[in-house]
């Protein structure tokens, strides 16, 4: 929101809030319009939070590969993932992260030890999901932003 828009929502708001002082209904349109616009001010607010953090993450991904990211897994690597930028082929793409593969578990009280490596696998893949996304999120907030 800009600094404009917020101006003119405050000025507007405050001549709901008057209303609302009187005693508004609450279905009538006045109480309506009001709780509209104490979400938009909430909203802006939480805006004005967050747009500084956006701003962070989009600069720090300026500064990492500018491609998009791609977690490669089967039919290249069967097990651990890793990230290439560029392309989904990693004979093609450039490779990013390198999850490192583990190989020193252990059996807990609640699973097997083929238990404990699946949930390990699931979870690198996960994070990789969780990384790609990001990163390609952020190329698109960046637009959006206009940073």
């Amino acid at each position: 929101m800009t600094p404009e828009q917020k101006a003119a929502l405050e000025r507007t708001s405050q001549g709901i809030f008057e209303l609302h002082a009187e005693g508004l209904h609450p279905n009538s349109q006045e109480h309506i319009d009001y709780q509209f616009l104490l979400n938009e001010m909430e909203k802006a607010a939480n805006w004005d939070a967050i747009e500084p953090m956006l701003k962070e993450l989009v600069q720090a991904r300026d500064k990492a590969t500018p491609k998009d990211w791609y977690k490669i897994g089967l039919p290249w690597n069967n097990h651990t993932p890793y990230i290439c930028a560029g392309h989904y082929d990693p004979h093609v793409g450039e490779a990013i992260i390198d999850v490192m593969e583990q190989d020193m578990f252990q059996e807990t009280d609640d699973m097997t030890l083929e238990e404990v490596e699946q949930q390990y696998e699931a979870y690198q893949h996960s994070n990789c999901d969780f990384i790609c996304k990001a990163a390609n999120t952020m190329s698109k907030i960046k637009e959006i932003i206009g940073e």
